[in-house]
């Protein structure tokens, strides 16, 4: 799944400076596409979820088992298989192609596989046949293009908005995005061809999702060094804080419309949306996820949950 790649692109000093803030953080930063920095080694592991609600450790299995950067887990709304991100080395340099694995055959397929350019936060969008990704075009310039699952033709969803890091969708097509820069921004787009976004939040983390239920974005933000879960309703335009998440963690997911799950150390916890619980005990991954979690994701159905977890470097 390598693609073969000689050129380097040549940060600028501002580019720079958001590669540094955004390795810290974990995150792809505006060229990281075409780079010899390294992002930590991972693999992305699927779980069976019963008709009770819980883990099944038995069916476990690691699904990418290779040295390297496996991660962005996204499932496919057919219930068929999940999308990811995998990061490939050639001459020191690196990319991103997105990968489609099927349940079926248990097969690994590029669904992009391009040269001097990278394409990672796969996401399913309102048309059946396509996907929404960040492209890492070859001037290190970061946009959300569409990509289509069958023939992985390419086209520029917003050429306006920049350097997008991640992206989740309203109900109504809104776009939510991680904009990098200093400080890393919310922005809310309702129109994808909108040459303005409307900032929304700053310092905020990796992680944004949309419950459809409750019509609300969620995202983490930095606040006394650790993350904070906030809701942003899109009815009424308001924020408001939700939980802060436990220490060390910045990437969550919704277990299902009204119910976060997240990571704490190398275990899952959960914890109901607008209430004042506390994070509930859900599954002990230490056995498969000795060096922590990361990305989290759960199919619509609640039947599979496939998890991010760190490897040896």
């Amino acid at each position: 799944m390598q693609v073969m790649n000689s050129n380097v692109v040549k940060l600028t000093r501002t580019s720079t400076t958001l590669l540094k803030r955004a390795t810290r953080l974990g995150l792809f930063a505006l060229g990281m596409g075409l780079t010899s920095q390294a992002l930590a080694n991972s693999d992305i592991w699927l779980f069976d979820i019963n008709t009770q609600g819980q883990l099944v450790t038995d069916s476990a299995k690691n699904i990418t088992a290779r040295p390297g950067y496996d991660n962005q887990p996204h499932f496919s709304r057919d219930g068929k298989g999940l999308f990811y991100t995998e990061m490939s080395t050639v001459f020191g340099l690196q990319q991103t192609d997105v990968i489609y694995y099927s349940f079926d055959d248990q097969s690994q397929t590029n669904i992009t596989k391009t040269i001097e350019t990278s394409e990672y936060s796969p996401t399913e969008t309102s048309d059946p046949n396509l996907l929404s990704v960040i492209k890492v075009e070859r001037d290190g310039t970061q946009r959300l293009w569409y990509v289509n699952k069958s023939t992985g033709q390419q086209s520029l969803l917003n050429r306006h908005i920049k350097p997008v890091g991640y992206h989740a969708w309203g109900e109504k097509g809104e776009i939510a995005m991680f904009i990098l820069g200093e400080p890393m921004t919310l922005q809310l787009v309702d129109d994808k061809k909108d040459k303005q976004a409307t900032t929304l939040d700053n310092n905020i983390g990796p992680s944004i999702r949309y419950s459809d239920e409750l019509d609300l974005f969620t995202y983490s933000k930095e606040q006394d060094g650790r993350q904070m879960l906030w809701s942003f309703s899109v009815k009424d335009g308001t924020k408001q804080p939700q939980i802060a998440l436990p220490n060390g963690s910045q990437y969550y997911t919704l277990f299902d419309q009204t119910q976060v799950i997240t990571a704490d150390q190398n275990s899952l916890v959960t914890w109901p949306l607008n209430s004042k619980a506390s994070w509930r005990p859900f599954a002990d991954l230490s056995p498969f996820c000795v060096n922590g979690i990361t990305r989290i994701a759960v199919n619509k159905p609640k039947t599979k949950i496939a998890v991010v977890c760190n490897e040896p470097q």
